[in-house]
């Protein structure tokens, strides 16, 4: 697999610029796994061929070994190859023709995590270090982005994220869609003078893939990491921005107020540990799902488990240990499973699970 490599081959020559800001190179691998981190969810691939058209490649799944999945890929990735910036729910599916791999709908209702905010400057007449100059002084008082990507044509900042309630990647709610791209509008604004591209505003936008190479300018696409620190809360880059949280479901405060928009999430989050809870104890006392309620049983048990942060792949597995009688086969399993996923990615809050609809399903009385 030749993607790591291909760097050195068409290296931009910047050791000056590196030693004065720490700027660090990344090969294409360690560019991608640094923003899409989750164990779990898709990454979507893409090219425009010389004189094509735009053309899916599928999508690595992230879940699966990467270095297989990239084989098939690397072909396909010299030039004017791309990349999703965030990362894909793996829903329903077709197939790509060129590798084989999965295809998945690119847009902000099917995103599984949000990885980066970012900000694409238009720098075609410039240096990179000129661009890179740039973007210093445009940040005024905003933190430096983690990444800075010089794509051969422009310059991108890119901050990484990260959820505020766990350790983990940022789960693309109906709330967390919001601010996203609150601050991707105010990122534009901020840096219109600049030549902010007006289109990198939503979830699903892809950029350039690492070490890829440009073909019009025949510059290769780099990646660096610039700053070493921790992850941003999409709260705590709000602020930075100037933003009043629209909240739109777990985020929600009347009076727009950042900090009560936190405790609102936390309740929200407690509330799904308490329901988790209640279902666990409920299992324990009835001893088996009998027929009649256990697929209910599974859809529920999945979206809650879902709403308390579990991966695709132990989601699965706690579902299929569930004692139901008779057992219900492992494709209805699996395929109420991937309803419920479908349902916490698309639904809002307000429209979810609540106590008294899961008691009328589990027939609770």
């Amino acid at each position: 697999m030749s993607l790591g490599s291909r760097v050195s081959e068409h290296h931009i020559t910047v050791n000056a610029l590196q030693a004065e800001n720490s700027l660090q190179s990344l090969d294409c691998v360690a560019a991608l796994k640094t923003l899409h981190w989750s164990a779990d969810g898709a990454v979507g691939f893409y090219r425009i061929p010389e004189g094509g058209p735009f053309e899916e490649l599928g999508a690595l799944d992230l879940s699966q070994d990467w270095e297989s999945q990239l084989d098939k890929l690397s072909p396909f990735l010299a030039q004017n190859a791309y990349f999703t910036i965030n990362t894909l729910y793996p829903g329903k599916k077709s197939r790509s023709g060129p590798t084989g791999l999965p295809i998945y709908t690119r847009n902000n209702r099917n995103m599984r995590y949000l990885n980066a905010c970012g900000v694409d400057l238009d720098s075609y007449a410039l240096s990179f270090e000129q661009a890179f100059d740039r973007l210093r002084l445009g940040l005024g008082d905003l933190p430096p982005p983690h990444l800075v990507v010089n794509s051969g044509r422009g310059l991108w900042g890119l901050w990484l994220l990260r959820d505020t309630q766990r350790a983990g990647p940022l789960p693309a709610y109906g709330s967390t869609l919001a601010v996203y791209m609150a601050i991707q509008a105010a990122l534009i604004e901020r840096f219109s003078a600049l030549g902010a591209d007006r289109k990198v505003k939503d979830a699903a936008r892809i950029m350039r893939v690492p070490a890829s190479v440009n073909s019009k300018s025949g510059s290769t696409v780099q990646f660096y990491r610039w700053l070493d620190a921790p992850r941003l809360a999409l709260t705590e880059f709000s602020k930075h921005l100037g933003i009043r949280p629209r909240p739109t479901s777990l985020a929600f405060h009347p009076d727009g107020d950042a900090a009560a928009s936190i405790r609102g999430r936390q309740g929200a989050a407690a509330r799904w540990r308490r329901a988790l809870a209640m279902f666990d104890q409920l299992a324990k006392i009835r001893g088996e799902f009998r027929q009649g309620d256990r697929r209910h049983a599974v859809l529920i048990y999945a979206q809650l488990l879902r709403r308390n942060h579990f991966d695709n792949s132990e989601i699965l597995r706690r579902c299929l240990e569930l004692r139901l009688s008779p057992p219900l086969p492992k494709p209805q399993i699996e395929s109420r499973v991937k309803e419920a996923l479908a349902i916490v990615s698309r639904r809002s809050y307000k429209s979810s699970l609540s106590y008294c609809g899961m008691a009328k399903f589990l027939q609770v009385t």
